[in-house]
């Protein structure tokens, strides 16, 4: 019999992540080494073993052998297992989560109201933050906030947010400007949590539905394009399988679009961030199309000269930030990663990493486009939307065609890895 300490130990680890994610990575890290360590203890007390049996599980213990393969074999071996060797805490998470749900499914409501309260705090926290820079002050010449009203809330003790960039938002994570990262990338996912947890009744889909519009135009305001395109690419697919009546959809989707064309329009702020900047870095330079800026075209040459001379199995796990600078500063402007996935994974583990994430996007794309296909031709009318709501989860995590994130960042890998331990879940049941 499981420690009755220990389980709840794990429970309340798990229960905590959304919130740990706002703190920083300390916190999150450790409710992650905890569920990791129960999955273990869990594992080798129940002798059951069969969860590592499962294709997803497999090929994710393949995906971190290769990492290692690739640390081996790269020439700043110390440094890149550094990053490869803890990678599994991120599968015994993944597995650890599945174990807890199991063994208590009611946790996934309380893990519903946990990350709703989460996306509710973030959002009033980014919109008082976004009135707060515009009515209590602004930023100099050399970018710097000034306050400049003596209202009671204009004081710098109440702010909430960032005094590094007017165009950005951040409300609770401070200077860290990951709002929006943080909103669209679980966005499907309290979607998920939602529909298996609330009932279905117009009551709560107009309240939900409120919700959901709040958190959108949040995630206009933060200024984070790659999340508004996530976001937007979410709602085209709620828009495609949500069965609902189609009158509902067009209005939904009439007032994001309105509410986006006002803020463009009439907020300068936005419009330079949203529209202008992003116009402006979509140009031809002697008959090449630059990828979203001139600075990640560079980073994705970088990483693609990295790739040509290290085609099987990579430079090794993270060692973008080393390489690139010593070696191929002149193919294109350097960073500590090439702000593309599958680049990164390229240039870091080769083909054979990167194969089975572009294996899992595959995938992907084949179930959307099968489940389509099985609507628009009536042949079912059932849709499993719980499954394409954490489908969606992977979908953003694993698309091609935007900037993202350092793949080995462990923030990032947590958000990654922990809607994986509810879809085993939800496979199982």
């Amino acid at each position: 019999m499981i420690r009755p300490n220990l389980k709840k130990i794990s429970e309340y680890a798990l229960l905590m992540l959304p919130v740990a994610l706002i703190t920083g990575p300390l916190i999150s890290e450790i409710c992650v080494i905890i569920i990791s360590l129960f999955c273990i203890y869990y594992s080798y007390h129940k002798k059951n073993y069969d969860i590592f049996k499962s294709k997803i599980i497999v090929a994710l213990f393949i995906f971190y052998i290769i990492l290692i393969i690739s640390s081996i074999y790269s020439e700043f071996i110390i440094f890149t297992l550094k990053k490869s060797i803890p990678y599994l805490r991120f599968i015994l998470f993944t597995v650890g989560t599945y174990y807890i749900l199991n063994l208590n499914p009611k946790i996934k409501k309380k893990f519903f109201y946990v990350i709703f309260i989460s996306f509710l705090v973030l959002s009033i926290g980014g919109i008082y933050e976004f009135f707060f820079k515009k009515f209590c002050g602004g930023y100099n010449s050399i970018t710097e906030y000034e306050i400049q009203n003596n209202f009671f809330f204009c004081s710098k003790y109440l702010f909430i947010g960032n005094l590094l960039r007017e165009d950005r938002l951040s409300s609770f994570f401070g200077d860290e400007m990951i709002l929006g990262s943080y909103l669209s990338r679980l966005f499907p996912f309290l979607i998920f949590l939602t529909y298996i947890n609330v009932k279905n009744n117009k009551q709560n889909l107009l309240i939900f539905s409120l919700f959901f519009l709040f958190i959108i135009f949040t995630v206009i305001l933060t200024g984070e394009r790659t999340s508004l395109f996530f976001s937007i690419l979410f709602l085209i697919i709620l828009f495609f399988f949500f069965k609902f009546k189609l009158k509902f959809k067009i209005i939904f989707v009439s007032i994001i679009i309105f509410t986006l064309t006002l803020l463009i329009s009439f907020n300068e702020t936005v419009k330079k961030r949203i529209y202008t900047q992003t116009l402006n870095q979509f140009y031809f330079d002697n008959n090449k199309l630059t990828l979203f800026s001139e600075e990640h075209q560079g980073h994705v040459i970088a990483a693609y000269k990295i790739f040509i001379d290290h085609p099987i199995i990579g430079s090794g796990p993270n060692t973008y930030r080393k390489i690139c600078p010593r070696d191929y500063s002149k193919a294109g402007l350097c960073s500590t990663h090439p702000h593309n996935l599958y680049f990164q994974l390229l240039s870091e583990v080769g083909i054979v990493g990167s194969a089975i994430p572009i294996l899992f996007l595959i995938m992907l794309f084949l179930y959307f486009i099968k489940e389509l296909f099985f609507l628009i031709s009536k042949k079912s009318n059932e849709v499993n939307f719980d499954k394409i709501c954490l489908c969606s989860c992977f979908l953003i995590t694993l698309f091609p065609l935007v900037p993202s994130g350092n793949f080995f960042n462990n923030w990032l890998s947590i958000i990654y890895y922990l809607p994986i331990g509810f879809y085993l879940n939800y496979i199982k049941n």
